[in-house]
């Protein structure tokens, strides 16, 4: 519906997989990818994302555009707190992406 499609390679909703947060929409998605959990970055706007990555042993990088406030996401684990997907490109020029789950 938003013509977004081309931006994504893999998707999963709730009709496809458990609901957040079990983490079977990222591993499926790691899965069908070849890209192991601890390789891929989860991006959320709500804790239930959050979790969701944690519990697939994948990293997470928090976004208050969404539903949840920031003080709300500190409460969930999480490498960064950013307050608009325009920040990403910096956070992942200066993330070390060894060891970090």
């Amino acid at each position: 519906e938003t013509g977004t499609r081309s931006f994504f390679l893999a998707t999963r909703t709730v009709d496809e997989c458990a609901s957040k947060p079990q983490p079977e929409m990222v591993l499926s998605i790691c899965e069908e990818l070849g890209v192991h959990p601890a390789e891929a970055l989860v991006i959320g706007d709500t804790t239930h994302d959050l979790h969701m990555a944690h519990n697939a042993r994948s990293p997470a990088v928090a976004l208050t555009t969404g539903a949840h406030s920031a003080a709300m996401l500190n409460t969930a684990p999480h490498l960064a707190i950013l307050d608009n997907l325009s920040e990403l490109p910096d956070f992942l020029e200066t993330f070390d992406w060894t060891g970090k789950v």
